[in-house]
C-alpha cells in the first residue's frame, strides 16, 4: 500500500483535486501542489529485485478516510481476486500477512 500524489498544478477545472504535499522540489522545499492522491496496492516480485506489479489504484477524494477507503479497496481487491480464481482453499499463506492466534 501507498499513496502517491498525481500532480496537476495547471488543471484548475479538474474535478475533486486537493493539495498534495511533496518532499524536495526545486531548491529542497517541500510544497503543497494541487493534485489527486492515488492509493496503489501492488505485488512484490519474489527474489532479489525490485520490480512491483500494480494490483489496484484508487483516487482519493478530498475529505476521504484513508483508513476507510484502504480498508474498502484491500477487501474489494480481495473479493475480485478470488472470483478470477487467483485464490482457493488450500493456496500457502504469504509470510507476512498477519494470523490468528490460537489458543
Amino acid at each position: 500500500m501507498d499513496v502517491t500524489p498525481w500532480l496537476r498544478p495547471d488543471a484548475a477545472t479538474s474535478n475533486a483535486r486537493s493539495f498534495c504535499h511533496t518532499y524536495g522540489r526545486g531548491e529542497n522545499k517541500h510544497l503543497m501542489i494541487p493534485g489527486w492522491p492515488c492509493s496503489w496496492v501492488v505485488a512484490l516480485e519474489s527474489g532479489r529485485i525490485s520490480w512491483v506489479a500494480p494490483l489496484d489504484a484508487v483516487r482519493l477524494r478530498p475529505g476521504d478516510d484513508l483508513a476507510a477507503v484502504t480498508a474498502s479497496q484491500l477487501r474489494d481487491l480481495v473479493e475480485r481476486l478470488i472470483a478470477v480464481g487467483q485464490w482457493h482453499p488450500g493456496t500457502p499463506r504469504c509470510g507476512s500477512w498477519p494470523t490468528r492466534a490460537t489458543t
